[in-house]
């Protein structure tokens, strides 16, 4: 019974915790940016309609599933020999300034595999540039992409010599973002690089 009591004192210091948090949720309105849509005539503005101006630094995470092209020369070519097209994985890492915009920092490393049932081709690409996406609302889904960026490579061939090469990559995909933690993507690159070759596949990340 006596904690019965003090039922209602509790219920009064929640609801005026409460009411201080939400107060100074208010006084904070200046640190947001309002959406143009979100500024038409009569339209009442409540602050999930406000967009920081300094999001704070945000890494997100992925990898997938890669199908690389037969190359363009080299040990995997011509198709003939039983080569076709190969295998194999990515990891890689975006930094965002809070939300997904024109320029963002990307790093990945991934690793193809050709085989022709006897004689095997490895490379191991090492990505570092930009990815910029295109058509940021706040309220998006779906999120097309571009990147650009250097790539070193590191190729094995048939008789097992390691070889370092260097050259750009580009490539475009697109991104369906759930609840602002979870990433569902495809991304397709162009490797110009010597044994210059494609590939693309799916991925899946999470925003930390």
């Amino acid at each position: 019974m006596k904690y019965i009591k003090i039922l209602p004192v509790l219920i009064y210091l929640i609801l005026l915790g409460a009411n201080a948090f939400s107060q100074n949720d208010q006084s904070n309105e200046n640190d947001y940016l309002k959406e143009p849509e979100l500024m038409k005539p009569g339209k009442k503005i409540t602050n999930k309609d406000f967009r920081r101006k300094d999001p704070i630094t945000r890494f997100v995470f992925d990898g997938g599933i890669y199908f690389p092209s037969e190359t363009t020369s080299g040990p995997s070519v011509p198709s003939d020999s039983g080569w076709g097209s190969g295998y194999g994985g990515s990891l890689g890492v975006t930094i965002e300034s809070g939300y997904p915009s024109f320029g963002m920092f990307r790093f990945d490393v991934n690793y193809f595999k050709w085989s022709n049932n006897k004689d095997v081709y490895k490379r191991m690409p090492f990505f570092i540039g930009g990815r910029g996406y295109m058509g940021y609302s706040g309220k998006n889904l779906f999120y097309p992409f571009w990147e650009f960026g250097l790539e070193l490579s590191s190729d094995t061939d048939v008789s097992g010599e390691n070889t370092i090469h260097f050259g750009v990559a580009l490539g475009v995909g697109f991104e369906i973002r759930i609840k602002d933690l979870l990433i569902l993507g495809v991304d397709a690159r162009g490797h110009f690089i010597k044994h210059m070759y494609f590939s693309a596949g799916p991925y899946i990340g999470i925003i930390l």
